[in-house]
């Protein structure tokens, strides 16, 4: 179902074999689109208003994750499955502690060629597993088109891979308690209530390298 103007429609299509990975929310003001997926690929959808009523699939195809609908079978531990909103990379997050990147396919500056068919390898999709310092179970993840973010019940980690792909840079920040019941910590605003909040809620932050 979704909303055309003032007008709500709905409509159904048949996904057949095709199984559903995640959403993924490309641009604002548009619903979320959808990763399905294609024999060893993941498809990204995204739905589209049509003014034809016989049309089937609305949805444009606007990016492929190349081998991730057989990758992500493998992970059964998996919680979360999400992707940047410029598709560049997807990520897969277990319960505890292990994230899996997936970098889009890059151009490489150096010669590589592929051992068995001795064919120049022009392009390189990276993939990096970064893990946490906390068996904290994992509570939410976030992607944007630069950062990740992961949020357990007592740290926030932020990841970001450096221009090369090469490593990545973990930074933590501590999660205070939840405030007591009937007071929060920032005012409708968004300033602090109080110096005595300021310093209840206080956080420290620490750096971490993954390769």
């Amino acid at each position: 179902m979704f909303v055309d103007s003032c007008e709500i429609k709905e409509g159904k299509v048949n996904l057949g074999g095709h199984q559903w990975l995640f959403n993924v929310q490309l641009e604002p003001t548009s619903v979320p689109a959808i990763c399905l997926r294609h024999d060893v690929d993941g498809c990204v959808w995204q739905a589209r208003t049509t003014t034809s009523e016989k049309a089937d699939w609305p949805c444009q195809h606007v990016g492929t994750f190349l081998a991730f609908g057989y990758v992500q079978a493998s992970k059964t531990q998996k919680k979360f499955t999400v992707c940047a909103p410029d598709l560049s990379y997807v990520a897969v997050c277990e319960a505890t502690r292990h994230i899996y990147l997936y970098r889009q396919p890059s151009t490489i500056s150096t010669e590589l060629r592929n051992r068995r068919t001795g064919e120049h390898v022009a392009h390189v999709a990276k993939q990096q597993l970064v893990s946490l310092d906390s068996t904290s179970e994992v509570l939410g993840v976030h992607a944007s088109n630069h950062v990740l973010y992961v949020l357990t019940s007592d740290m926030l980690y932020t990841l970001q891979a450096d221009t090369s792909f090469t490593s990545v840079k973990v930074k933590r920040v501590h999660v205070s308690p939840s405030p007591p019941v009937g007071k929060l910590p920032f005012t409708p605003n968004g300033s602090h209530t109080s110096e005595e909040d300021i310093n209840n809620y206080s956080t420290a932050s620490e750096d971490q390298d993954h390769k």
